[in-house]
């Protein structure tokens, strides 16, 4: 089995990507056994359309649910705040 550390190496090996972070999902009963948020170098349609098609087929048959963020939310310590990942996890999709 696949962990969250390796996925995040995974897609930080992507020439888009500025910054990844991958918690597992919050809920027993998601699709998905991941959730990936990214933040791409650059957020132009055109780099977010090669991420799209990169990550799918890197990530294929892997169980990760890929959300793109212009940043990743920060502790006070300026670390990624995997509380404020959880929160972004439990927020109704609009």
């Amino acid at each position: 089995m696949i962990g969250a550390r390796h996925l995040e190496c995974m897609l930080a090996s992507l020439p888009e990507i500025r910054e990844v972070c991958v918690i597992p999902s919050s809920s027993a009963d998601a699709p998905h056994q991941y959730q990936a948020f990214v933040v791409l170098a650059q957020g132009t349609p055109p780099a977010v359309y090669q991420f799209q098609e990169d990550s799918a087929l890197y990530l294929a048959g892997l169980s990760v649910r890929v959300e793109i963020l212009p940043e990743l939310p920060k502790s006070p310590m300026g670390r990624v705040s995997r509380e404020g990942l959880l929160a972004l996890c439990a927020e109704p999709a609009a």
